[in-house]
Formats: C-alpha cells, structure tokens, sequence
C-alpha cells in the first residue's frame, strides 16, 4: 500500500445506476471516468477471462515443473518455459544427446498430468525435449521475449 493510502470500506456498484460515474486511478496515476455500468461490464469481462485466475495457476505450474526438474536433475542440463503459437511450451535440453525411452515417459506423464488437471484449467502446455542446450537451438523453439530459464 503506498503512502496515503488507507484501508477502505468496499464500495457497491449498481449496474442499474445509471446517473452515477466511476473514477479508477492506476498506478501510473491515469484516471479513467466509466459509467456504473461500464465498470460493472468491465469487472465481468476481466472476470470472465480468468486473468486473476490464469495468474494463480501460472504460478502453480512454474512451482510444479521446478518440482518435476529437481528431481530429474541429472539427466536435464537446462529448461525453459515459453510462449509458442497458442500456448506455452515447455522445453527441456538434456545432458547427454541419446534418447532416453525412461525420461520421454517421463515427460510425456507430465503433459498428460498438466492437460488432465482440472488446476490447470487455462493453461495450454507443450512439452518438448531436445539433446542439445545450445542458444541456437533453443532459439529455434523459444520466444526470446517470453522465457523462463530453469538451471540446473
């Protein structure tokens, strides 16, 4: 809470007030004036999408793929979490360059696991494992803008 700012009663917006007017302050400090119902819309669309709810579960994933890392740690040299096409892409380089039938299972339960839990709802995961951990080659698949590193 920044100075001056003050815990506050919650404040009740009527969709059927018509005559009344919102003024939302961001933490730029811009203003933007709404009618009530224009606010009471907006709330349903941000709540409809699921930004607070994509949030949560996004934090939920990061944890989940660090626990799944940690315990294949010998075997994964880096990991990194993407955006690609309509989703994200989890993307795990190995240590050694032969296939590994043990750790694909492995990864292909974790997929599974992701796409059949009801916590993870919004997410769209992929998952992808490459033998080499070079820039190049993980630049072939991740969005340099949109990244989350996992070292071992």
């Amino acid at each position: 809470m920044s100075a001056g700012q003050q815990n506050l009663a919650a404040i009740t917006l009527r969709y059927d007030d018509d005559t009344g007017k919102v003024v939302i302050v961001d933490d730029r400090e811009d203003r933007f004036m709404l009618s009530v119902a224009e606010a009471v819309r907006a709330c349903r669309v941000y709540d409809q999408l699921g930004v607070v709810r994509f949030g949560g579960q996004f934090e939920n994933l990061l944890n989940h793929l660090g626990d799944w890392l940690a315990k294949r740690k010998t075997k994964i040299s880096k990991a990194v979490l993407t955006t690609r096409d309509a989703g994200l892409l989890f993307l795990v380089c190995m240590r050694e360059p032969e296939f590994d039938e043990s750790f694909e299972e492995a990864l292909t339960d974790l997929d599974l696991s992701i796409a059949r839990n009801n916590d993870f709802d919004l997410i769209r995961l992929s998952v992808l494992a490459i033998p080499d951990d070079s820039e190049a080659s993980i630049s072939c698949f991740a969005d340099p803008d949109r990244k989350w590193t996992y070292v071992s």
